[in-house]
């Protein structure tokens, strides 16, 4: 098996940092070992992880390889030197595997120099621009050289050796390569082929030269310096002219063989060489990913070893715990026998051992001493005396003999009849807790057979599920997928909801935001730009924009009061708000798997859209909204007529474009002067004539106006109750109509309203005309400008509103605008810039995967539960005081206790990690419903 990098690594790695790492900046550095190191790197949205392990590797990779908790003390070195700092330039030593990656440039006095050296034991070096020696990792004195590798040393780059020319003689080269070296015995030989031997001397590579040796007809055991000299030439410089090209673009390819039915990597190379081609290989794009994934499979075959070691030890426990029981039942069996053996042979030695106990007492009796009472006995014994014989020791201290009958010891202190039934009890007594003994044992090995497959269950998971799946870019945000297959994202704080907002909110797109303090920002991400998002995904995301809020914590909803400035992830908001329905502080949360390529067609229109706006009938969806007609004051869309048109017209187009205004029949409110205002071409609309001539009040006064009108709408004036009823009853037999005529007769109305007209008008003419030049400026006209300066956060509109008051200035204000931002773009779009909003995999994910559904992963999705209703595994939770963590655990275990739960898929939620699982939740939380109330009773 292959444990390092070759030449040919070296230079196909670097050809792969030098086109997709340089000119990144590096974010941070995390160490997994003593040995090896990830660097992280990013350029725009270019996010890119480079590890490198002292002695064997340097590569990109994928996988999300674990790191150690603290960081080590080379890794904070590493991260004071190169954190923040850009990656210049990747090259080799001369032809040594060593790889120097350059961080920073001598111009800005912050360049440093990665030294990484692949052989021998190995080595990772920090130096700064003079090659001085700031860390490394392993100080050492090169014997060869006498060089000594430490802080404050220079490293010896002149020291690096350059690709040594092949051989150009037949002379030079059976000078180099000795004959005796590689003939004699075959089988002595057979592992010191040529191939090795001009490695030895000339470093081009064993598996590079075996390879052009193939394709000069050679066999590579049997080839000789003797017997194909001009061959092996053509040989060494065709490795020359390989290892010397520019070739940059290498693909990966990972040797395998077959072993007792499992599948194993023998080895990785860049390039397909002829003596692998006969031989079972996986093709990969790039070299790094045959790199990686080879890694991987070592990775994930140390983790198997460690696991089959610990279910090596939970298995050894429980036969430890079996061992025991079987122990102490033989005991007390074994007790049992041979109290019963004890009483047999006292009934059939009564008159020996009644004798035994009379010669004894007596003896006592007549105090004669312990001393003279054993000489009595050896008299007896030599006398031929059977009881003097029967009796083998006297335990005089603890009141006991013991004779030859069984060769126990006996209590004296009764009668032979006593002995035997005192047996016949110890036996009975051991029966009863033998009885009581495997009554227990049972439990307790039911106990520890539990915990052990418990354990066991746990170790083949982590075992199975090895592959770390790399996460969709959505992930980062609050998100989930609603019940009609629209991507919803929320921001997790104020800068993440400007984010979503400047970069992934485009034409289409629906904005939603609850009314709440500490509410995200909610973006739908729209399937069919020209159709509008329909009300049930609405209700959802709005349902989640309120759940995703200060009132989970607090319970009740907080305000405060909005100002001029505006900070960082706050939106203007101006123009008639679009109300959707109450929501409860209900979510859900569930399982995602990812579907293989073969399973999605299976799977197709799952999460349906429930109504299209082209086959949605008037009545099917009056229940619902009722679609109100723009009037001149609201904005226009591009393409939209000003001319009038007939119903059916207003009908369609109200149903194409998704700023159509949805107005809830049990939620009326009156008129606000607020729009949303986010996004490129997002809430954009013509100014009223009032605005246009200063009257506009800024959105701070009228949202203080708004707040003080509602609360004095439900306070009722002292005496205003009994003057109503007053009212009610003289005047209750009068309409409307003959209210205003009558209130028009006394003159109590309409005066009023027709001076402040008549002045309105008055004003308009004056302005229309100019006035006298030199005129100053009123008070009121001042208020005005003060206002229209605070409204500034409007950005122009996209197209010229058709308005002789509109000025040029803001024509070419937004040309200029245009033009930086296609400027932006551009920039972008070279550097290599590429927008992470694809929302194509969508349909290979599925809630509901089936018995012939191939899946890879899972993914846990915290949504309002009406998008979950549909999930093979989704509960619900509400606001409560228990931890995130321990009830995403129960929710799992509730997952896998199912009756139709597969097994690759418990496998696959229990290996998820518990961060992944909880980072969406909005905080503690009580899990719900009749799925847990059987899971309590269960356990």
């Amino acid at each position: 098996m292959k444990t390092r990098f070759t030449v040919l690594d070296i230079k196909a790695a670097l050809a792969e940092i030098r086109a997709n790492l340089l000119h990144h900046y590096v974010l941070n550095i995390y160490d997994i070992d003593a040995k090896t190191y990830l660097l992280k790197l990013r350029k725009c949205a270019s996010k890119h992880v480079l590890l490198f392990e002292s002695g064997t590797r340097v590569h990109p990779t994928e996988m999300e390889w674990p790191k150690n908790t603290a960081p080590s003390g080379f890794s904070m070195k590493l991260r004071k030197h190169l954190k923040g700092k850009r990656l210049i330039n990747a090259s080799q030593l001369g032809f040594d595997r060593i790889i120097d990656l350059q961080f920073g440039t001598s111009a800005c006095l912050d360049e440093y120099h990665l030294i990484i050296e692949l052989y021998d034991r190995g080595n990772i070096i920090l130096c700064d621009q003079d090659y001085t020696i700031l860390n490394l990792l392993r100080a050492r004195t090169d014997k060869a050289t006498d060089e000594r590798f430490a802080v404050r040393e220079t490293y010896p780059v002149a020291q690096a050796q350059p690709l040594k020319e092949p051989y150009l003689s037949v002379e030079e080269l059976q000078e180099n390569v000795k004959p005796s070296q590689v003939q004699g015995n075959k089988k002595k030989n057979k592992n010191f082929t040529i191939a090795k031997q001009l490695n030895s001397s000339l470093g081009y590579g064993t598996d590079v030269i075996e390879h052009f040796l193939i394709e000069q007809g050679l066999d590579v055991a049997t080839a000789s310096v003797v017997q194909d000299p001009d061959e092996i030439l053509e040989c060494l410089q065709s490795c020359y002219d390989f290892l010397n090209s520019n070739k940059t673009n290498f693909q990966g390819y990972i040797s395998t063989k077959t072993a007792d039915n499992v599948l194993q990597y023998v080895d990785y190379q860049p390039f397909l060489f002829h003596q692998s081609q006969s031989d079972s290989t996986i093709e990969l794009e790039r070299f790094s990913l045959a790199v990686d994934k080879f890694y991987g499979e070592i990775q994930s075959q140390k983790a198997e070893q460690k696991m089959v070691q610990a279910e090596k030890a939970a298995m050894k426990k429980l036969e430890n715990v079996k061992l025991d029981h079987m122990k102490r039942l033989e005991s007390l069996k074994l007790a049992q026998a041979d109290n019963v053996r004890k009483a047999q042979l006292i009934e059939m030695n009564l008159e020996l051992v009644d004798s035994a106990l009379n010669q004894v007492r007596s003896a006592l009796a007549s105090q004669i001493g312990w001393e003279e009472i054993e000489e009595f006995l050896e008299e007896g014994q030599d006398e031929g005396d059977p009881v003097s014989i029967a009796i083998r020791e006297l335990k005089l201290k603890t009141n006991q003999i013991v004779m030859m009958l069984s060769e126990p010891d006996y209590d004296d202190s009764d009668s032979s009849s006593e002995d035997e039934d005192a047996f016949y009890d110890s036996k009975r007594a051991a029966a009863d807790k033998e009885s009581k003994t495997i009554d227990a044992s049972k439990k307790a090995l039911k106990s520890a057979e539990k915990k052990t497959n418990e354990s066991l269950k746990n170790i083949q998971t982590v075992r199975q599920v090895t592959k770390v799946r790399k996460q969709m870019w959505f992930e980062k945000f609050f998100w989930f997928i609603s019940s009609e297959n629209y991507l919803v994202i929320a921001g997790k704080d104020a800068q993440q909801n400007e984010t979503i907002v400047k970069k992934y909110l485009k034409n289409g797109d629906v904005y939603v935001h609850a009314d709440i303090h500490g509410a995200s920002s909610c973006i739908v991400k729209n399937i069919d730009p020209s159709k509008p998002v329909s009300p049930v995904t609405l209700h959802e995301v709005g349902h989640a924009a309120v759940c995703h809020s200060a009132a989970w914590n607090a319970k009740c909803p907080k305000r405060r009061r909005r100002g001029e400035y505006l900070t960082t992830g706050s939106f203007m908001i101006r123009g008639k708000k679009n109300y959707l329905p109450p929501s409860q502080l209900v979510l859900g949360f569930g399982f995602l798997f990812k579907l293989d390529d073969a399973s999605v067609a299976r799977h197709a229109g799952e999460r349906r859209i429930k109504g299209q706006a082209n086959e949605v009938e008037e009545d099917d969806i009056s229940d619902l909204v009722e679609i109100k007609e723009e009037n001149e004051t609201e904005p226009k869309l591009e393409g939209e007529s000003d001319g009038e048109s007939d119903g059916s017209d207003e009908k369609s187009e109200a149903l194409q474009f998704p700023d159509t205004k949805i107005d809830i029949k049990y939620n009326v409110e009156e008129e606000v002067e607020e729009i949303v205002n986010v996004g490129k071409g997002a809430g954009k609309r013509e100014k009223t004539k009032e605005e246009k001539k200063g009257r506009a009040k800024p959105a701070w006064q009228l949202e203080h106006e708004q707040q003080r009108a509602e609360k004095d709408k439900f306070r009722k004036k002292r005496g205003k109750a009994g003057k109503e009823k007053k009212m009610k009853q003289k005047y209750g037999d009068q309409d409307e109509e003959d209210r205003a005529a009558m209130m028009e007769f006394l003159g109590s109305a309409g005066a009023k309203k027709q001076s402040k007209k008549f002045q309105r008008a008055e004003k308009r003419e004056l302005k229309k005309g100019g006035g006298a030049r030199g005129q100053k400026k009123g008070p009121k006209e001042k208020k005005a400008n003060t206002f229209e300066r605070a409204n500034e956060e409007l950005p122009p509109p996209e197209v010229l509103p058709e308005d002789p008051d509109c000025k040029a200035e803001m024509v070419i204000e937004q040309m200029k605008e245009d033009a930086d931002e296609e400027e932006i773009t551009k920039m972008l779009e070279e550097e290599g810039f590429v927008d992470d909003d694809d929302i194509s995999m969508l349909d290979q994910l599925t809630g509901k995967p089936t018995e012939e559904d191939l899946v890879h992963y899972a993914v846990p999705v915290v949504a309002p539960l009406s998008s979950l209703r549909d999930y093979k595994y989704h509960i619900k939770f509400v606001p409560g005081t228990g931890k995130k963590g321990k009830s995403a655990k129960q929710a799992v275990s509730i997952f896998c206790g199912k009756k139709e739960a597969r097994q690759v898929e418990i496998d696959l939620m229990r290996a998820v990690k518990d961060e992944d699982m909880t980072h969406n939740m909005p905080g503690k939380l009580k899990l719900a419903g009749q799925q847990v109330q059987m899971y309590k009773k269960k356990h």
